[in-house]
């Protein structure tokens, strides 16, 4: 099978693959509104149930907000904290050409663990997000990357098999979860690694 005929499905991570973002510019807009430095911030906020919870559904944007307060003493109006959270976002535009020139041919999709504000926010404000229109959130199947689920949740959604799907990540765990079920697993480290993976794959 000529290698333009074996792919269908073409899975993308946002964050750090379509949307560059640095988490420790709201922290340290956060810095200036509490008492605790940048990186207790963190320590206190990420990578912890809080986030999980944030990340797969279990909590609102409002519960988060108000367990940021209580952990970090911070003092800021909800719509304030919404535009410091969500103002972390840039755009890889190369990548981004990569992604529509893959629309013309693939189905492409977004796979990605994030929240609601976060991700309202992306819509809203990067045209790419809404160009590919459709997308596998942790936070709406209430599982994160990378838990198996969330690849077969994607597959059985877009009716294609492992074998037919390529998938794109920054983190390497993440693709090597995702090759274990049979995708062909890019594991991203810039835009021109990117496209010469997928010339090799014939795609372009």
């Amino acid at each position: 099978m000529p290698a333009t005929d074996r792919f269908l499905l073409i899975l993308f991570d946002l964050g750090k693959v379509i949307l560059p973002f640095n988490i420790r510019i709201a922290t340290k807009a956060f810095e200036k509104e509490c008492s605790l430095p940048s990186e207790e911030i963190v320590r206190r906020i990420m990578g912890n149930s809080l986030d999980w919870d944030f990340e797969t559904g279990k909590i609102s944007p409002e519960e988060f907000y108000e367990e940021v307060k209580r952990r970090t003493g911070l003092n800021v109006a909800y719509d304030h904290f919404v535009e410091l959270w969500n103002d972390i976002f840039s755009e890889n535009q190369k990548v981004s050409e990569v992604v529509r020139r893959l629309k013309e041919k693939y189905l492409v999709a977004i796979i990605s663990n994030t929240n609601r504000l976060h991700f309202d926010f992306a819509y809203r404000e990067f045209p790419i997000v809404q160009e590919v229109g459709h997308f596998i959130l942790s936070y709406q199947v209430g599982v994160r990357k990378p838990d198996p689920k969330i690849y077969q949740i994607a597959l059985e959604r877009f009716h294609v098999t492992s074998q037919r799907t390529v998938y794109v990540d920054d983190l390497e765990p993440f693709v090597n979860t995702a090759r274990t079920l049979g995708l062909h697993g890019i594991h991203f480290k810039d835009e021109n690694q990117l496209e010469a993976e997928f010339r090799a794959l014939n795609l372009f």
